[in-house]
């Protein structure tokens, strides 16, 4: 019997790509399935509503993106009629993937010998011949009376059954939306409840709003780019709802880079058109495509749906009236005038420092002879003390406009030329407004009732909105000796089930990189942030009290914090080193979110063993706590430094940067949303090097040429910064920190590639 380590590797390679092409047949064929199957469901649901009804009763129905009104006996017969055909479709794919299944099992007995090659399962796929976890297969067999997989499913689709019947496996199909209405699913379990043709079904339904963008009457196309891909991008990376600890049962989606891709099991999008530049698409004219319910044991008013952020913010302001915040005239313009303001000076930041043609376009009315590069931190600087002032005058005003635009204030490098505090004196205030919006919409959701679709549509919308308030709560408390103002989420979520790609893959093997791999590693760097929020919060708390001379109280609370930074360093640091040492394999979303866990881990370890270093001297903290710090710090610098290397050794994705409004140079590092905190990474990275090299500890353990390189590796990090007009200002800032203290060791440390 031959063992996996004796298998020929070119032999185990193409074993591997046999396995992967059934593997992805036969997923392929059961996203058809599940699709077509939830479509089949969806027409038996509205033909078993409308049948009792009068003829001559309205509907409407969604002709060439046009909603016309129609009768019932006008929409009936070709609801059946289609009916009637996907139920072919689905006994022929039925067939197909039965046919495929043999075929896999067949090529199992005669291929894979006992012991041979094993293929594991990442994340999204199911083993081929096993029951699937969760939401897979299982219940697409089950066609009979009482099938109900998609239970609470509202939205009808017209479909092009020929279409179906002829199409191949090798694409999930597109569904072509022709006839749209809706009915509350769920039907033996109905209560008294009014809903003429329920949400989205009119061109002016407030659901619309969910998928709202930013437009030009906005901001200019290029600057609503810029917006788009910092906020898309960071926004599913950190504010998803596999990264929200405040989450309650109705799920959602934000949009992400990556939209275009189809999942059988993600949530459906509002939005039809995600595939279109955002800038074409206004709140206006945004379409409905689907809202889909989860499965029948969920509440009712569970509805998964995928929204913008500013959609979000939109769709709650929205029922200001309605949850009990009138909002005055005066006060809707000042909410709309603050936001404004600040979506420019948030794209603004990512304007190339350097003279571009593409900068110049955008600048030409401030240049009149001056180079580009001051014309560009001069918008930068006219726009932010501008919008300072505008979110003083309306700080007051509470609306959910205003606090996402103080949220992203915050956000924004702050310019040399001002104040550091300058900024963070709205954050409390924005904070505040926060809760109390959120009290009134909560009681809000309670009174429209578990059965209610919009009450599980602002539910999820305030979940994000929270969530994104205490990120930057957690931020601005994480650098400086800041309290958290919001409360601390209740950790309940299940973020890893048993025999998930984490748990079961090999992280510690950088060469095995097998197929579909990839299409994990930003949901596991999801559900890792969440968890890092979570003991971040802990970190902030010890720090604060050991600042406060309270060590002597906190011994308990430090030695937790420092148990759940070992837990999660055993649990995702192999896959963290992993991420970073295979980045070039890695999609631009999975390369962005592991640098950003990665950063802002690390980030969290160094300020805590910061801390703790600080109050040694004091002997309150017990030497093994020191001790397994070091060793984490040491670890943190060594995983920056790696990182650095790894994203400045890969060329910039030139044509998504030109695509979004970039300069072509900017490296991805350069995408979080908070430049400033990517510098302080950078600093404190430095200070613990530098730290290294004066403490006898150290001595011996780091070679002065590995130091030496470390060094600089991080100063080229900070450097690359300076592509961007915010990333400059916050590595500016940063130098004027550094350069007093450490200069000539840092010159010393810095390299040049010259070669003449």
């Amino acid at each position: 019997m031959a063992s996996q380590a004796q298998v020929n590797p070119k032999r185990q390679q193409e074993l591997q790509l046999q396995y992967s092409n059934y593997k992805n047949t036969l997923q392929q064929l059961a996203q058809k399935i599940g699709d077509i199957e939830q479509e089949a469901e969806e027409h038996k649901l509205v033909i078993e509503t409308l049948d009792p009804l009068p003829k001559d009763r309205k509907c409407f129905r969604m002709v060439n993106g046009v909603l016309v009104e129609r009768t019932v006996e006008d929409v009936l017969p070709s609801l059946k009629t289609n009916s009637d055909g996907l139920k072919q479709v689905l006994e022929e794919l039925l067939k197909q993937y039965k046919s495929k299944q043999t075929d896999l099992d067949n090529w199992k007995v005669g291929k894979l010998v006992s012991g041979g090659p094993r293929f594991g399962s990442p994340d999204g796929y199911y083993q081929a011949g096993s029951t699937p976890p969760g939401d897979t297969l299982a219940p697409w067999f089950n066609l009979g009376e009482g099938h109900n997989a998609q239970e609470n499913h509202d939205d009808i689709l017209d479909i092009d059954l020929a279409k179906r019947l002829t199409s191949n496996v090798t694409h999930p199909t597109q569904v072509s939306s022709e006839a749209q209405m809706s009915v509350r699913s769920n039907l033996s379990d109905r209560v008294p409840y009014a809903m003429p043709f329920l949400a989205g079904s009119s061109l002016t339904s407030p659901v619309r709003l969910l998928n709202s963008k930013v437009d030009a009457t906005i901001l200019d196309d290029r600057l609503a780019r810029i917006y788009h891909a910092i906020i898309t991008g960071c926004a599913s990376r950190f504010v998803d709802y596999d990264c929200n600890l405040y989450a309650t049962t109705s799920h959602y989606r934000l949009q992400s880079w990556s939209e275009g891709s189809s999942q059988r099991h993600t949530p459906a999008t509002l939005d039809n058109s995600t595939n279109t530049p955002f800038t074409n698409t206004p709140a206006s004219v945004a379409q409905l495509n689907a809202i889909s319910f989860p499965d029948s044991e969920m509440p009712s008013n569970d509805v998964s749906c995928t929204f913008t952020v500013i959609g979000a913010v939109r769709f709650l302001d929205h029922f200001a009236g309605l949850y009990g915040n009138r909002l005055s005239a005066t006060a809707r313009r000042q909410s709309d005038a603050a936001l404004k303001s600040v979506l420019r000076t948030f794209s603004l930041q990512w304007l190339p420092s350097e003279s571009t043609s593409a900068a110049d376009s955008i600048l030409q009315d401030s240049i009149h002879g001056i180079p580009t590069s001051e014309a560009s931190k001069n918008a930068f600087y006219d726009s932010w003390f501008q919008a300072r002032e505008i979110i003083s005058q309306a700080q007051s005003v509470r609306s959910f406009r205003v606090v996402y635009a103080i949220l992203l204030f915050c956000g924004i490098t702050i310019p040399a030329k001002a104040p550091v505090e300058s900024a963070r004196k709205f954050l409390d205030s924005g904070l505040q407004s926060l809760c109390s919006l959120n009290e009134l919409i909560r009681q809000h959701c309670h009174t429209l009732g578990a059965h209610s679709i919009y009450s599980g549509l602002l539910e999820a919308s305030l979940n994000a909105v929270h969530w994104g308030g205490y990120i930057r709560d957690l931020g601005a408390s994480l650098t400086t000796n800041r309290p958290c103002r919001l409360p601390i989420p209740g950790h309940s979520k299940v973020l890893f089930s048993t025999g998930s790609v984490l748990s079961t893959f090999d992280w510690t093997n950088d060469h095995c990189f097998p197929p579909g791999l990839d299409d994990s590693i930003a949901s596991i760097c999801q559900k890792a942030v969440a968890e890092a929020f979570y003991i971040c919060r802990q970190i902030i708390e010890v720090k604060n009290q050991l600042h406060c001379d309270a060590s002597l109280f906190c011994m308990e609370d430090v030695a937790s914090t420092v148990a759940a930074v070992s837990k999660f360093n055993h649990q995702f640091r192999p896959f963290i080193n992993y991420c970073i040492n295979n980045l070039e394999r890695l999609s631009l979303p999975s390369r962005t979110a592991s640098v950003s866990l990665v950063l802002f881990w690390d980030l969290s370890i160094l300020i805590l063993a910061e801390a703790l270093a600080l109050d040694k001297e004091s002997d309150s903290v017990d030497d093994t706590i020191i001790t397994s710090m070091r060793i984490y710090q040491a670890e943190a610098v060594s995983s920056v430094t790696k990182t650095v290397e790894c994203v400045l050794s890969l060329a910039p994705d030139s044509a998504f940067n030109i695509e979004n409004g970039l300069d072509a140079e900017v490296p991805l590092i350069a995408y979080h949303i908070t430049p400033s905190l990517t510098a302080t990474v950078y600093q404190k990275s430095i200070e613990t090097l530098m730290n290294f090299q004066q403490s006898p500890l150290y001595t011996g353990e780091i070679v002065d040429e590995d130091w030496q390189g470390q060094v600089d590796i991080v100063l080229k990090g900070l450097s690359s910064l300076g592509v961007t007009v915010g990333g400059s200002e916050a590595a500016e800032r940063v130098l004027q920190s550094l350069m007093p203290r450490y200069g000539d060791i840092l010159s010393e440390c810095w390299t040049s590639d010259f070669s003449t």
